[in-house]
């Protein structure tokens, strides 16, 4: 289904059975519906998730993200949030999520221990804009 040259960068480094399960429920059911989001009215495929994944694998690599580094994913409960989580687990990286709103009295805290290497965010949030001047690190946008 997937040229060599598309070799996902987590088959060298991640979860070799989350990996393999991604594989293989993409190969066999492509279409087959894999997460549906009630609230958002969104859904995503088996074909669908393990190319996501494979290109969130290449990023983290392009930018040499490595197995155990820090990865903080701040948003709440998402389609997407869920995505880049299962991509992150499949590649090997640790995924820190900060659920935003639970989390805004102490998210400070939260963020300046973690030392993450990457810190992925949901835009919309005042607390994030307003910590986004004060961190280190890549910052991007979901």
């Amino acid at each position: 289904m997937y040229a060599n040259d598309e070799e996902m960068a987590f088959k060298k480094i991640g979860n070799r059975g989350f990996f393999e399960w991604l594989e293989k429920n993409a190969r066999i059911t492509p279409d087959k519906v894999a997460i549906r989001s009630i609230d958002q009215g969104k859904e995503i495929t088996h074909g669908e998730l393990f190319a996501l994944s494979n290109r969130i694998g290449h990023y983290y690599e392009s930018i040499n993200i490595g197995q155990n580094d820090r990865v903080a994913l701040l948003s709440n409960n998402s389609i997407e949030h869920l995505i880049v989580y299962l991509a992150s687990l499949a590649y090997g990286c640790t995924i820190c999520t900060i659920h935003i709103e639970m989390n805004a009295s102490h998210f400070d805290q939260i963020l300046g221990g973690l030392g993450a290497r990457l810190t992925l965010y949901e835009s919309g949030h005042k607390i994030i804009e307003e910590t986004l001047h004060d961190r280190d690190g890549e910052w991007i946008e979901l």
